[in-house]
């Protein structure tokens, strides 16, 4: 049997307490009252040694848990074993029973279970899949919680990616960045405090334009290319597959020294580059590392995703999307006074 106090303090050895503050509140107080006891709980949260803090806060509240691997959710072989040794019952999605009580998913991976009390989502990607369900889905990607994750957490990941393979030194650089949503927000932030000439790219009439950083509308191409001529590295974080298709010169900037970095899930560079052309094949840049993301910065979502399990139980959710309460989500930013501070950041 899995022992929710072994695998919470082997993430505190290797981790520290501090760096998942919310689920450790949140641990302490579902050991006592044991919330979730005797429910059955599928759980599709990436599977990495990060993501273990949350995995034990389930089991100490009393679920009987089990972790899904699926195809289009990234994780780490070393750390799906090392869940195995600790006891968690880990299973394919596609061999998992059909129904459970409570489904915490991720990218709407678990979406053909049925749900006795409903779902809980990570992802934006999930929340299209789960727009019209006729359960209630408790949706922690629409919040101020996930943008700490999506946002600072992803631009840390791609300064230290970028450092990882020889290009630290932002200082005086010029950065192109195309895309200005929650990703982009958070690499123009992390681009801006390593010292960067940034420009970006987005289309203005539709995304807030940035303060500290320049900026070249999307429809103004001229501005674009000349932006382009001159970047050290072009960063895309659009969301978009194809994105800069026909919006730069993809044969000339192949034959440059420009640095091509994709951010987003989707190809967004497009045809016109070639894969080796972009570091780490197209795919998102931070996944060269063993922590894409640093659990300071997920500890939060990770904990308002368990939260969503009790709105759920609870009632009173309605079917389709729900937004967490801004109860549930301050609960939870009060755990990271200094991360709730870089929500009001500007850029």
């Amino acid at each position: 049997m899995a022992s929710a106090d072994d695998i919470f303090e082997f993430s505190r050895m290797r981790y520290g307490a501090r760096d998942f503050a919310p689920l450790l509140v949140q641990f302490e107080d579902w050991r006592a009252n044991v919330p979730l006891k005797g429910l059955e709980v599928f759980d599709a949260t990436p599977i990495f040694y990060n993501t273990f803090p949350k995995y034990a806060t389930m089991l100490a509240g009393g679920a009987r848990l089990t972790v899904a691997i699926a195809p289009a959710v990234p994780n780490s072989a070393e750390a799906v074993e090392s869940l195995i040794r600790f006891g968690v019952s880990v299973a394919e999605a596609s061999a998992l029973p059909p129904r459970a009580d409570i489904v915490l998913d991720c990218g709407g991976a678990l979406i053909e279970t049925d749900a006795k009390f409903g779902y809980a989502e990570l992802t934006k990607t999930g929340a299209a899949r789960y727009a019209q369900c006729r359960k209630p889905v408790y949706l922690a990607d629409d919040s101020r919680v996930k943008e700490l994750e999506t946002s600072f957490g992803t631009g840390d990941g791609f300064v230290r990616a970028m450092k990882k393979l020889g290009f630290g030194d932002f200082s005086g650089r010029k950065i192109l960045l195309f895309g200005f949503g929650k990703v982009g927000r958070g690499i123009a932030r992390a681009c801006l405090d390593a010292g960067a000439d940034l420009t970006i790219v987005d289309d203005f009439s539709r995304a807030p334009s940035p303060r500290r950083a320049a900026a070249a509308d999307l429809k103004d191409l001229r501005a674009v290319a000349r932006a382009a001529e001159s970047a050290w590295c072009i960063v895309s974080a659009t969301g978009v597959r194809n994105a800069l298709a026909g919006i730069v010169e993809a044969e000339k900037i192949c034959r440059s020294r420009t640095i091509l970095a994709n951010m987003g899930v989707e190809d967004e560079f497009g045809g016109g580059f070639p894969a080796e052309r972009v570091l780490n094949f197209k795919r998102p840049l931070n996944f060269i590392l063993d922590e894409p993301t640093r659990l300071k910065f997920i500890a939060p979502t990770l904990a308002l995703h368990n939260l969503g399990a009790l709105r759920l139980l609870g009632g009173g959710l309605k079917a389709g999307l729900n937004k967490p309460s801004r109860e549930d989500e301050n609960s939870v930013l009060a755990q990271v006074p200094d991360l709730r501070a870089l929500l009001e950041r500007e850029i």
